[in-house]
């Protein structure tokens, strides 16, 4: 929880437009965690009590990293990109937007999962919204979101392998 605490208003600080910053902070609990904001990206670190280091980037121009097997569906533009790293734990959160019926982001992701072991069990249609999720044996959890506004597809695709996820509030 207290991951949670340091890493939200830091990205909410990586919504915001600015130039370069940087902050240090530490919680009551000895965790020491820094943050820069620069241009189109925030990075944050954070070393808990017994010396793990978790590190963030987040924003528009961080690179995009997934696990194998994953990509960017044609057609669909990064809008923002968060990824968390702990030792050998990963978690991403894509933001993304394109001209592409639901149906076809959904059928493309739904497939990248499927092909990586991820057994889809959440599958939820409302309105002009689409939700699946699933996690594979080996502990990669997915999740996609897409809904249809006016002419445009908004697309968050989930993908975490090893955060304990009571650290993220179901998010991050």
């Amino acid at each position: 929880m207290r991951l949670l605490l340091l890493v939200g208003p830091m990205l909410l600080a990586a919504c915001s437009p600015g130039n370069k910053e940087a902050a240090d902070a530490e919680t009551t609990s000895n965790e020491v965690g820094s943050y820069e904001m620069s241009g189109g990206e925030t990075t944050a670190r954070i070393r808990a009590e017994d010396g793990s280091i978790t590190s963030m980037r987040s924003g528009s121009q961080v690179p995009v990293s997934l696990p194998a097997g994953f990509s960017v569906a044609p057609g669909l533009t990064v809008l923002n990109n968060t990824h968390v790293e702990r030792g050998d734990a990963r978690y991403v959160l894509l933001t993304m937007e394109g001209a592409q019926p639901v149906a076809q982001v959904v059928g493309f992701y739904r497939k990248q999962a499927e092909a990586a072991g991820i057994e889809v069990n959440v599958d939820v249609t409302a309105a002009d919204s689409t939700t699946i999720a699933g996690e594979s044996r080996s502990g990669l959890a997915f999740s996609l979101m897409a809904g249809r506004s006016g002419d445009k597809t908004t697309v968050q695709l989930t993908l975490n392998k090893g955060m304990d996820r009571s650290t993220q509030g179901g998010g991050l």
